[in-house]
């Protein structure tokens, strides 16, 4: 018997425009006794979810079941619904009501609710070639002895720029309201161009990135790096040079629209998305590229954590995945840790007859660990339907998932990517969540 625990509280609430909030607290529970000795460790640690911050004109209140109840003794689903006077924020972004699409959809009263709805981790156990330096007892058994042993991330090289990249993702996340708190403005588009197109920032590497789950693009037969071709080499190979093809265009138009006025919380939310896209794009190929160049070892920690400090609070990437689950963002360090142990290994023995076995483990946890997290954030869109900004987003990053998904089980992926092809209103949205669910639910 899996000796495993969950919990989860979803706890959504919405603006009436007299200022009077209808707070609707919805709570499932599902628990099953945790180990025997009532701890847990890396190997059985639940992945609780977490909780966003209200969003601009929400009443929201969390609520967390801390006591473990047998399954058989309790699953059940109750709904409060409480009327309580507050002075909700009326000046909350507006957005077209499509309808709901499936059961327990978000309504939205007026044409406005949350930009993210919550979402429900599973309890996973670690696979059983995963690096876990957070178990001292794993030492030295599903790895070679490394450098990452104590659960610290070494740094290699003393300067780390890609943390500054992570602050800039950050500072526009603020000016774009990423999070709901308000509109943003035309002025806040102008100053995240801006932010943007530093000097070796943001602009610099998007323009480069590639998407390595698909085959090199090449020029008569000959592979080439995306950013060395012209726009006309380029083209047939628009996923594998998903940067300037895919983000650059995505980029420009939604902070050229957003700079006029236009649909600013749709142009925000597109940048959102363009942000998260280009952050899993980055994680995957920095940490593929650590055994080649050392310094993408130290860029793949900084994508994750916007810093090298395993227990700092996290920014970027790794933030985003900690707001659903803090023991899926802790695995998230051990799949960096992994990479950096493999690198070790590698550096102090060059030849040893398992060194490709170490790295080819170190990249499947990674690569795991990075599909897990896009997934949790387009599973909080989905929740958050039907509103317009959450929908988009799921536009641009519902397809993106279609490589890794079809590498699982092609079938599921035929599907999704027929339903993330659809309008809201035709939207599967449980069988959506289902399929992610199954494909990535556990890191």
């Amino acid at each position: 018997m899996q000796t495993s625990w969950t919990s989860l509280t979803s706890v959504n609430a919405r603006r009436n425009p007299r200022t009077l909030c209808a707070c609707n607290h919805w709570l499932t529970a599902g628990h099953a006794f945790p180990p025997t000795n009532g701890t847990t460790d890396a190997t059985s640690q639940p992945l609780t979810s977490g909780a966003y911050s209200p969003q601009a004109g929400e009443c929201r209140t969390t609520l967390m079941l801390t006591t473990p109840v047998p399954v058989g003794h309790m699953r059940s689903a109750f709904s409060l619904s409480c009327v309580v006077l507050l002075a909700c924020e009326t000046s909350a972004p507006g957005f077209s009501d499509s309808g709901p699409t499936g059961s327990d959809a978000p309504f939205a009263d007026d044409g406005v609710c949350s930009l993210h709805g919550p979402v429900t981790v599973r309890t996973c156990t670690t696979s059983a070639n995963d690096y876990t330096p957070r178990v001292a007892s794993s030492k030295g058994t599903r790895f070679p002895i490394c450098i990452s042993d104590d659960n610290v991330y070494h740094p290699i090289n003393p300067d780390v720029p890609s943390n500054s990249r992570i602050a800039a993702v950050e500072e526009m996340a603020k000016l774009l309201k990423f999070d709901g708190s308000a509109r943003p403005t035309s002025d806040d588009f102008l100053k995240a161009r801006v932010l943007y197109t530093q000097p070796e920032g943001l602009d610099s590497r998007v323009q480069r990135r590639e998407d390595i789950h698909f085959a090199k693009a090449t020029v008569n037969g000959v592979p080439k790096e995306c950013k060395d071709m012209t726009p006309e080499e380029r083209a047939p190979f628009a996923d594998r040079c998903a940067g300037p093809e895919k983000l650059i265009p995505l980029i420009n138009d939604a902070l050229a629209k957003g700079a006029v006025g236009t649909d600013v919380t749709l142009q925000a939310a597109r940048m959102e998305a363009a942000m998260v896209w280009f952050m899993w794009l980055s994680f995957y190929k920095e940490s593929q590229g650590c055994f080649g160049d050392p310094g993408q070892c130290d860029s793949t920690s900084a994508y994750w954590g916007g810093q090298q400090d395993v227990n700092a609070a996290p920014l970027g990437y790794g933030k985003i995945v900690r707001n659903f689950s803090d023991e899926s963002y802790r695995r998230g360090w051990d799949a960096v840790l992994a990479i950096r142990c493999a690198y070790d290994y590698g550096t102090a023995q060059p030849s040893a007859p398992d060194l490709a076995a170490v790295k080819e483990k170190a990249r499947d946890q990674i690569d795991r660990m990075n599909n897990h997290a896009l997934a949790l954030f387009v599973r909080s869109k989905i929740a958050a339907m039907p509103c317009d900004a959450p929908y988009e987003s799921l536009r641009t990053l519902g397809p993106v998932l279609d490589v890794v998904a079809r590498a699982i089980d092609p079938a599921k992926a035929d599907m999704l990517k027929a339903e993330f092809q659809k309008p809201a209103a035709q939207f599967n949205r449980d069988g959506v969540l289902a399929a992610l669910d199954e494909l990535f639910g556990c890191p």
